[in-house]
C-alpha cells in the first residue's frame, strides 16, 4: 500500500513537472514572438498614397511629390540609393521622416523633427539587412523638455508653440535647439544646451529668447531688437583693453572685438579725413578761379 502511494506521488509529480515545462516553453515562445514583432522590419509601401490628392501648394515632380489628405501631408523624395517619406499633420511643427533602401525597400532610418530644425525623440538606423545598428535619444541632452518650454512660453507670453504654429506663416514662430558652445563665450557657458527661438506676440512684438535647456532659465532676451537680458548688452573686459560687442544669432559668431586704442583713434582719424577733403576742395576752387580769371584777361 505504501509502495503504491509512493508510485502515485511520483507519477503525479512528474505530470506536474511536465505541465510546468510545457507552459514554460509556451511562455518563452510567446515572449520571443513579441520581441520579433517589436523588431519587425518596415518596408516601403507607396500604394497607400496612390489615390491621395496632390498638394497644390507645393512642388510636384517625378522625384519630389507632395500629397495631402484628411489634414495629413506626405512628401515623397526619390533618390538613387534611398527613398524618403515625410509625414506631417497640417499646422503641426512635428514631422516624421523615414528613409528606405531603394534596393531592398527596407527601412533605413526613422526620426522625428520639430520646426524642421531639431531632431526629437529616438533616431534609429538600420542596415540593409534590417538590423538595428544605431539608436540615439535626441531628447537626452535637454532635461527641460519641449513640453516644459511650451508651458513656459504659454504662461509668460500667451503664445502656444504647438497649437499656434501655422503652415502658411512658418516665420511667426521659429525654434531650434543645440548642445551649446564648446568653450565659454561672452556670457555663454561652455556646454550649456539651449533653445533659441523667435516668435510674434498677440500684440505684435517680436521676441527673441535663448533658454537654458537644463532648467528653463533665460540666457538672453530681446524684444523688437531692443536688448533686454543680460541687462549689460555692452561690456568692457576687465582683463584687457578690449570692448566686446554683443553676439548675433549666428552660433558661429564669436563676437566682434575692438581694441580701446583703435576705438579711441576713430574720431581723430575721421576729423583728419574731413580736414583733408575740405583742404582739397578749397585749393581746387582757388585754382579754378585763377585759371578762369586768366582766360578772361586774354
Amino acid at each position: 500500500m505504501a509502495l503504491a502511494m509512493e508510485n502515485y506521488k511520483t507519477t503525479r509529480t512528474m505530470k506536474y513537472l511536465l505541465v510546468v515545462l510545457v507552459l514554460a516553453v509556451g511562455v518563452c515562445q510567446g515572449q520571443e514572438k513579441k520581441v520579433n514583432n517589436t523588431d519587425s522590419m518596415e518596408y516601403l509601401d507607396l500604394s497607400k498614397y496612390e489615390n491621395w490628392p496632390r498638394d497644390k501648394n507645393l512642388l510636384f515632380t517625378k522625384r519630389d511629390q507632395n500629397y495631402v489628405k484628411d489634414s495629413v501631408k506626405v512628401r515623397i523624395v526619390f533618390g538613387n540609393d534611398f527613398t524618403q517619406i515625410e509625414i506631417q499633420r497640417v499646422n503641426s511643427p512635428y514631422r516624421i521622416i523615414k528613409s528606405f533602401y531603394t534596393s531592398t525597400r527596407r527601412l533605413h532610418t526613422r526620426c522625428e523633427d520639430f520646426y524642421s530644425q531639431s531632431f526629437v525623440g529616438l533616431f534609429e538606423e538600420y542596415d540593409i539587412h534590417g538590423k538595428l545598428v544605431k539608436q540615439i535619444d535626441k531628447d537626452k541632452p535637454y532635461p527641460f523638455s519641449i513640453d516644459d518650454l511650451r508651458k513656459k512660453i504659454r504662461e509668460e507670453y500667451d503664445v502656444d508653440i504647438i497649437s499656434d504654429f501655422r503652415d502658411d506663416d512658418p516665420t511667426k514662430i521659429i525654434i531650434s535647439r543645440w548642445e551649446g558652445y564648446t568653450e565659454d563665450t561672452y556670457f555663454y557657458k561652455k556646454g550649456v544646451p539651449m533653445y533659441q527661438m523667435q516668435f510674434l506676440t498677440k500684440d505684435q512684438h517680436i521676441v527673441n529668447l535663448e533658454i537654458d535647456a537644463r532648467n528653463g532659465a533665460i540666457v538672453s532676451k530681446s524684444v523688437d531688437d531692443e536688448w533686454i537680458f543680460p541687462p549689460n548688452a555692452w561690456r568692457k573686459d576687465t582683463t584687457s583693453e578690449e570692448i566686446i560687442l554683443p553676439l548675433s544669432n549666428d552660433k558661429n559668431d564669436q563676437g566682434t572685438i575692438l581694441s580701446s586704442a583703435a576705438s579711441a583713434s576713430e574720431p581723430s582719424n575721421l576729423l583728419l579725413a574731413i580736414v583733408v577733403v575740405v583742404f582739397v576742395i578749397v585749393v581746387t576752387t582757388i585754382i579754378y578761379l585763377s585759371v578762369k580769371k586768366d582766360l578772361a584777361l586774354q
